[in-house]
């Protein structure tokens, strides 16, 4: 038996800590939705959220690289194909970053 599920506001809390963490100020309110992904028993399960506004969005994005010394990263929720395309976008050399709309 796992452990239950904590509510959704402690959710949009761990959204809002992360994105502060990234230099990004943001409410609760600010997160539309959020929940954990499905996955294996190993490790902390994987979080989606989804916010308001796209300038915040574009704003946690861009801030993003704040969390390269934390064990937290951020990344758009791509299908398959645009998920490759970006991935084939970023390898190449004259490539300086990829977004997405």
């Amino acid at each position: 038996m796992g452990h239950p599920a904590p509510p959704n506001g402690m959710k949009k809390k761990k959204v809002v800590s992360v994105a502060e963490k990234a230099g990004v100020q943001i409410t609760a309110n600010d997160v539309s939705t959020c929940h954990r992904l499905p996955g294996g028993s190993s490790g902390p399960k994987s979080l989606i959220a989804k916010i308001v506004r796209r300038n915040t969005k574009h704003k946690l994005m861009k801030n993003k690289r704040n969390l390269k010394i934390t064990n937290i990263s951020v990344n758009d929720d791509l299908t398959p194909i645009r998920a490759k395309i970006s991935r084939e976008l970023r390898k190449r050399v004259n490539v300086a970053s990829v977004h997405t709309v």
